[in-house]
């Protein structure tokens, strides 16, 4: 008899061990559902992104150098053996960022499945803020047509190796130069909105660190817009 209450015991304390367990996976998916978890993978995949985007941005700014400049900056690059690993990290983070996007904005519109009766007239928004989605959405197009381009597809005089030549007869086309241009001040809208959003969704703004951050950001956005744009302006105009 003594034997037979020590086992139902331990069934017991068995049961209870999954029940803990199947809790605290239900606790989990739970959380993984809920909008703050999402937003908090886009602010943290959006921060990295403009991180490296500002990088890019001073690496393409050596096309104003001698074209050993920006081709030795390549093959280091790739002789250190970190650019393919750092190019795996960041397609991760970019599609981390656009599902964190999608699910935002499949959520937003099942908050709202109708729209409102009488159009809104913006009143605190801004055009940055406006502008994210479809921004975004063009800024995704236009990179994959970027890549695409520069290494090869469509690009009638390109030459393996050489980074200078692909990158200044690509905007000598004066089609793809004026999509680098408008594509720099969507980056700006898009960096200008999304980063302070970003910073908000993780806690790190409030009272006058807000309003000083956010001048601090416009001016960076600023930069970063003037870098990637100033190369398109200066090969379409014939200055390089």
């Amino acid at each position: 008899m003594r034997d037979l209450h020590e086992l139902h015991a331990k069934c017991s304390a068995s049961r209870a061990r999954v029940s803990v367990h199947v809790s605290g996976m239900e606790n989990l998916a739970s959380i993984l559902r809920t909008s703050v978890i999402v937003k908090a993978a886009m602010a943290v995949s959006g921060l990295l992104i403009a991180g490296w985007l500002t990088i890019h941005m001073l690496a393409n700014l050596l096309v104003f150098g001698d074209p050993s400049l920006m081709n030795g900056y390549a093959l280091k690059l790739r002789a250190t053996g970190l650019l393919w690993p750092e190019r795996a990290v960041m397609l991760g983070v970019l599609l981390i960022h656009v599902v964190a996007a999608v699910i935002t904005t499949r959520r937003s519109h099942a908050a709202r499945p109708a729209p409102y009766r009488v159009a809104l007239r913006a009143q605190r928004s801004t055009l940055a803020s406006r502008t994210m989605r479809v921004g975004g959405s063009l800024l995704a197009a236009y990179l994959l047509y970027h890549v695409a381009h520069l290494y090869g597809v469509g690009h009638s005089s390109y030459i393996p190796g050489d980074v200078f030549h692909n990158l200044v007869s690509a905007l000598r086309n004066p089609l793809h130069a004026a999509l680098y241009t408008l594509a720099s001040g969507l980056l700006a809208l898009h960096l200008s909105h999304g980063i302070h959003s970003a910073l908000r969704s993780l806690g790190g703004l409030d009272g006058y660190r807000e309003v000083a951050l956010r001048r601090v950001l416009r001016g960076w956005t600023w930069v970063v817009c003037i870098g990637f744009a100033v190369p398109g302006i200066a090969v379409g105009t014939g200055l390089l």
